[in-house]
């Protein structure tokens, strides 16, 4: 089980500080960096900043970009290089080791690709 900060980012750290830090170890934290960034909050600092006893938990990161407002939707567009999601991985990767990357994209075969090839720079 793995529980992810989805639409109230903004509660994320006290979401996570009662549902997850005290549960079974087999409880683990999906952080979704693009929700972060949609709701305003700065992903790299609040990565960086995570309690460790969080950080510890934390199996899953779903990635995308949040951009301008496009067809309605402001979050799920493909990676691009240097975008702020990047830089926030980049600081949670020397964190914590053995993260597993999900792709949430609503995106083109080519912007999918894209995505892809940022993330495969990063091992």
């Amino acid at each position: 089980i793995s529980v992810e900060n989805s639409f109230n980012s903004g509660d994320a750290t006290w979401f996570w500080e009662r549902f997850v830090a005290h549960a079974p170890k087999s409880v683990s934290i999906t952080i979704d960096i693009g929700h972060l960034e949609s709701a305003g909050i700065d992903s790299i600092s609040y990565i960086d900043t995570m309690p460790e006893r969080l950080a510890e938990r934390v199996s899953f990161v779903h990635m995308h970009h949040t951009a301008e407002e496009r067809y309605g939707i402001k979050d799920h567009w493909p990676l691009v290089p240097g975008c702020r999601e990047i830089a926030a991985l980049k600081t949670l990767i020397k964190r914590k080791k053995g993260l597993q990357v999900i792709l949430e994209l609503d995106a083109s075969e080519e912007g999918m690709g894209q995505s892809i090839e940022l993330l495969k720079d990063l091992r």
